[in-house]
């Protein structure tokens, strides 16, 4: 059983490859009773970013950032199952 809940839609993943082409997604998650936004990026996205000049102070940031290879339901559940393994909630700012 997951530690988690994606309160998402339930069709979330029958867009999936419509986040994926966008390459940003915000997701509220609960994860053991504590409630988190997590702002995922493509880092393609990032760079594209960069090159439209969105950086107004040579910066980029957001709340609860994660960069992952493609933003899709696998990589974000995938990156969520990491962080509980791996003790990192406290890396992240509760809602």
């Amino acid at each position: 059983m997951e530690k988690y809940i994606i309160n998402s839609p339930d069709d979330f993943n029958d867009y999936d490859w419509e986040y994926e082409a966008k390459g940003c997604l915000e997701v509220e998650v609960t994860i053991l009773k504590d409630s988190y936004t997590f702002n995922f990026y493509d880092i393609r996205r990032i760079y594209s970013i960069k090159s439209n000049n969105y950086f107004e102070h040579n910066c980029f940031y957001d709340k609860n950032l994660v960069l992952l290879s493609n933003v899709n339901f696998n990589n974000i559940k995938y990156f969520l199952y990491k962080i509980i393994k791996n003790n990192e909630l406290s890396y992240f700012i509760k809602n």
